[in-house]
């Protein structure tokens, strides 16, 4: 269990590091690629990856909600997320398609496994806009998604909770 545990451990940092890389290395991508889109009034199909989404409101909810609603004015916006009570698992609103995929294991606040949100490495997007950091099924999805495809990817990370010692209490 104690290895099991440690390699857990070793396999998390290890992605955790690529991501911050593969990450830093998109955003000046990202800022040539929407000069260009505003510029010339190209769109893209730009996707998110949040742990929860709409109607759940929060800091990381709302500030992905906005950010999907206005650049829904102008491209193709796709956000995948977790299915919560209550919520279908695709609709369309202000023109944002969400996908919401059955969450079949979560402990506390990151660690949970998702397996619909595979989706996310065989759909084409020019622009993969992440709003998580650490959660580990996500990471790799992530790291996956930028190894085997041209998607860039922006990362976006939220709350205090990585350094709060009770956040998971």
């Amino acid at each position: 269990l104690f290895f099991g545990i440690l390699w857990l451990l070793e396999t998390f940092l290890l992605f955790q590091v690529l991501f911050q890389e593969l990450c830093l290395f998109s955003c000046s991508f990202l800022s040539e690629k929407l000069f260009k889109t505003f510029l010339f009034k190209e769109s893209m199909k730009i996707g998110f990856l949040i742990n929860y989404f709409y109607p759940l409101r929060g800091g990381a909810e709302n500030n992905c909600f906005y950010l999907a609603r206005e650049l829904a004015k102008t491209h193709e916006v796709h956000v995948y997320t977790s299915l919560l009570k209550n919520t279908k698992k695709y609709e369309v609103v202000d023109n944002i398609h969400i996908h919401r995929y059955k969450t079949l294991f979560r402990y506390k606040y990151y660690l949970s496994f998702t397996p619909g949100l595979i989706k996310v490495l065989f759909t084409k997007l020019d622009v993969l806009h992440v709003h998580s950091f650490g959660f580990i099924y996500h990471d790799k999805l992530v790291i996956l998604k930028k190894l085997f495809s041209k998607t860039k990817i922006v990362n976006t990370p939220h709350g205090p909770f990585m350094v709060l010692k009770n956040y998971n209490k």
